[in-house]
C-alpha cells in the first residue's frame, strides 16, 4: 500500500509555505481521508483560500489558535484543527464527525 492509501493515517499535519497548499498536496490529503488534520499557517490569505478546498474534501474547522512565534514582528502563525466528517447511510453528520446514528 502506498503512503496515500485511505485509512493509513489518523492525523495529517501540514505546514505549507506562504502560498498555501498546492493542488497536488490537496489531492493527496483528499485521498488520505484521515479523520483529523492540523494545518499550521503563516499566511491568513492562503489559509482562507485553502479551508474551503479542504471542506470540499469533508474537513471542518474545529479550532483555530493564533500563535505569536515572532513577538518583534507583525506576523502570526495560525494553528487550525480540522475533523473529517464521516459519510453515513443517511448523509453527513457534522456535529460530532460521526456517521448517522454514530456516537463518539
Amino acid at each position: 500500500a502506498g503512503l496515500d492509501t485511505p485509512g493509513r493515517f489518523d492525523t495529517v499535519i501540514v505546514d505549507p509555505p506562504r502560498i498555501g497548499l498546492s493542488d497536488a498536496a490537496m489531492a493527496v490529503i483528499g485521498r488520505l481521508a484521515a479523520p483529523s488534520m492540523i494545518y499550521v499557517s503563516c499566511n491568513a490569505q492562503s489559509l482562507a483560500r485553502d479551508l474551503p478546498a479542504l471542506a470540499a474534501h469533508g474537513y471542518r474547522t474545529t479550532r483555530a489558535i493564533p500563535v505569536d512565534q515572532f513577538p518583534h514582528a507583525a506576523h502570526l502563525e495560525t494553528v487550525v484543527g480540522l475533523r473529517r466528517l464521516q459519510h453515513g447511510v443517511h448523509g453527513v453528520d457534522g456535529a460530532l464527525g460521526t456517521g448517522a446514528g454514530g456516537s463518539r
